[in-house]
C-alpha cells in the first residue's frame, strides 16, 4: 500500500507539478518500500524470482508510462540484484538431480526478463524516433540475457545427459547455431548490432572449444563436434558470398 501511494505521488508530481526531482524521490522511495516488503515475505529462489519480475515491471513501466526509455534503462539495472543473487542457483547441487527445479526457473525468468527488456528498448525507436534508448545500455541487457540463457542451456544439458562429452558437444552446437542465426540475420538485413553479437558469440564458442573442451573430449566427440561446427561455418560463408554476388 505504501509503495502504491508513492507511485501515485510520483505520477501526479510528474503530470501536474512537472517537478522531476520530486518524481525521482517518490519513485525511489516506492522501489525501496517494495524491495523491503518483498525481502520480508520471501527468501531463496522465490525472492530472486520476485525481484526479477518487480525490476522488469518497474523498468518497462517507467519507459512507457513516462515515455522515457532512458529512465527505463536506468531502472533496468535494478536487475543487478537478482543477477548477483542467482550465483547460488548456478552453483546449486540441484543440477545433479535433474532440470525442473527452483534453480532452473530462476535462470529462465532472468534470461527472459533481460532479453525482453533489451528487445523492448531496441524496438522503442520504431514508436518514438525522437526519444531513442541508449544503445550501449540495450547491448548490456542483451549480453546479460545471453549469458544467463547460455548458462541455462549448459546446465540443463549436463543435467539431462549423463555423458559429459555429449552434453558439451550439444551445448557448443546450439551456441554455434544461435550465433550464426544472429550473424546471418545481421548480414542479410544490414543490422550491425546483430552481426557484432553473432561474431562475439561465435568467437567465444570457438575459443572455448579450442582452449578448454578439445582437451577434455574423447576422440569421437572431437570429430563429431568439429565436423558439425565446421559444416555450419562453411554454410555461413556461402550465404555471405551469395549476398555479395547478388549485390
Amino acid at each position: 500500500a505504501t509503495t502504491l501511494l508513492f507511485v501515485l505521488g510520483a505520477f501526479l508530481t510528474s503530470q501536474l507539478a512537472k517537478l522531476k526531482e520530486s518524481m525521482h524521490v517518490y519513485s525511489g522511495l516506492a522501489i525501496v518500500f517494495l524491495a523491503t516488503a518483498t525481502a520480508f515475505e520471501l527468501s531463496g529462489s522465490a525472492l530472486i524470482i520476485a525481484y526479477t519480475i518487480e525490476a522488469s515491471i518497474i523498468a518497462a513501466s517507467a519507459a512507457y508510462v513516462f515515455k522515457n526509455p532512458k529512465l527505463g534503462q536506468l531502472l533496468s539495472f535494478l536487475l543487478v540484484v537478482p543477477m548477483l543473487l542467482s550465483v547460488q542457483n548456478i552453483a546449486s547441487s540441484n543440477w545433479s538431480t535433474g532440470i525442473l527445479h527452483a534453480d532452473f526457473f530462476v535462470l529462465l525468468i532472468l534470461s527472459i526478463a533481460l532479453l525482453a527488456l533489451g528487445t523492448s528498448f531496441y524496438l522503442y525507436k520504431k514508436f518514438d524516433t525522437d526519444n531513442i534508448a541508449i544503445p550501449e545500455a540495450t547491448a548490456v541487457l542483451f549480453a546479460g540475457g545471453t549469458f544467463f540463457s547460455f548458462t541455462l542451456i549448459w546446465l540443463s544439458l549436463h543435467a539431462a545427459i549423463a555423458k559429459d562429452d555429449t552434453a558439451v558437444m550439444a551445448s557448443l552446437i546450439i551456441y554455434t547455431i544461435i550465433s550464426l542465426y544472429f550473424y546471418i540475420s545481421g548480414k542479410l538485413s544490414d543490422n550491425r548490432a546483430f552481426r557484432i553479437a553473432g561474431a562475439i558469440i561465435l568467437g567465444t564458442v570457438t575459443m572455448r572449444l579450442l582452449t578448454v573442451d578439445i582437451w577434455q573430449m574423447a576422440i569421437a566427440g572431437k570429430i563429431i563436434t568439429f565436423f558439425i561446427i565446421g559444416t555450419l561455418l562453411i554454410g555461413t560463408s556461402f550465404i555471405g558470398n551469395k549476398k555479395t554476388i547478388n549485390n
